[in-house]
């Protein structure tokens, strides 16, 4: 219904002041409405579902091992920050930003069980252009975790001035589970602005198959997005679709 209508207005050659065309944008108003609150809802419920197999899994699992890639400062907006928490999981926290990966650690100063790398993981190891905002231009908490490869996508609508390049180490996602002889992944977590995909796919599932596996979506393009999506699904995992992210189970 609400494809059809927006056709029928782009399509149309109704008068722009007439009575039909202001009911035809009522109407897509409404059910555009409509349709995000049902979205809202099934995006909700699916991250409640993901959050409760996760935590079960993890209550019943004595050694948990998650990778973090992206981990920015620990606790904003981060998803895994009360799992670490609560469970003492031990794992590996990437974040390439100088300034924050210090921060990182501050937040988990406290626990022994985690392994820390100020790098970005890449398709070539060696070292990249970081693109972020200045700190002195940050106005809100989260613009801290827009620093990327991509800066036409995460950094639009920014001024020039306002953004500043890092140079930064990179790993390639083998080289990492290489490093520090990693077996087995029972959580992975990416939130790269953009670059998720591209991580996903240096991944070699018959090596090693994270049980659960965590992407942000938001910056992917749409095309990029349904790929990643039917890549997983061959490799045997169940996708909760959320509004920023995408959450995989390997249900066998």
């Amino acid at each position: 219904m609400l494809g059809t209508l927006k056709n029928l207005i782009i399509k149309s050659t109704i008068n722009r002041k007439s009575f039909l065309w202001n009911f035809f944008k009522k109407e897509v108003y409404f059910y555009s409405k409509i349709n995000r609150f049902f979205f809202i809802k099934q995006w909700v419920t699916n991250k409640q579902k993901f959050l409760f197999i996760i935590n079960k899994y993890a209550y019943k699992t004595n050694d948990f091992f998650f990778i973090q890639i992206g981990a920015c400062d620990g606790i904003m907006g981060d998803p895994l920050y009360n799992m670490i928490k609560s469970y003492n999981w031990s794992g590996i926290l990437i974040e390439p930003q100088k300034n924050i990966f210090n921060k990182l650690k501050e937040t988990y100063k406290e626990h022994k069980n985690l392994i820390f790398e100020n790098v970005a993981i890449s398709e070539k190891t060696g070292k990249r252009n970081l693109y972020k905002l200045k700190e002195i231009n940050l106005k809100h908490s989260w613009e801290k975790g827009l620093a990327s490869f991509y800066p036409t996508k995460t950094l639009a609508g920014y001024e020039k001035e306002d953004i500043e390049i890092e140079e930064i180490n990179c790993l390639t996602f083998d080289d990492l589970i290489d490093k520090y002889n990693v077996n087995k992944i029972d959580f992975l977590q990416i939130d790269v602005e953009g670059y998720d995909y591209e991580i996903i796919k240096q991944i070699d599932f018959n090596k090693i198959k994270p049980v659960f596996l965590q992407y942000e979506h938001k910056h992917i393009n749409k095309k990029d997005h349904r790929e990643c999506i039917k890549f997983l699904k061959d490799q045997g995992y169940k996708i909760f679709h959320q509004e920023n992210d995408s959450g995989a189970f390997l249900s066998e």
